[in-house]
């Protein structure tokens, strides 16, 4: 019997608080996306609120607005064919996220709820 209601125990444990499908996994999670190119100093979109209901992370929060994304892996090459190196050695897509750098690549990091993302095009280590 003890062994059955320790069996039991970590069944509903595994549920309750293991489960993939709990709060913003299942739900999906809402940021404000911007995505600036400092070349002609525009917006070539947002910011905008989105939904995520899948991947949360940087690369599938750029590519839900519809722009004509360039990537490998995580990295991202070209936004609406602006390409990284196309103005200067330092010049490509890095993003913030509420006003950082995270030290993940836009692949990986997990965006959280509420978050503002900026995706920019820097043309020097700077910017």
């Amino acid at each position: 019997m003890k062994k059955f209601i320790s069996i039991l125990m970590i069944f509903l444990f595994t549920i309750c608080f293991a489960s993939p499908a709990r709060g913003e996994e299942a739900e999906g999670i809402t940021v404000t996306v911007s995505v600036y190119e400092h070349v002609h100093e525009r917006y070539l979109a947002g910011p905008e609120s989105i939904t995520l209901p899948g991947k949360k992370t940087p690369l599938a929060a750029l590519q839900a607005l519809g722009l004509d994304v360039e990537a490998s892996g995580g990295y991202v090459r070209g936004v609406n064919g602006l390409r990284e190196r196309a103005h200067g050695p330092y010049s490509g897509w890095v993003y913030e996220v509420n006003g950082a750098r995270p030290p993940a690549g836009a692949g990986v990091y997990r965006l959280k709820n509420g978050d503002a993302l900026c995706w920019r095009y820097a043309v020097t280590a700077e910017q």
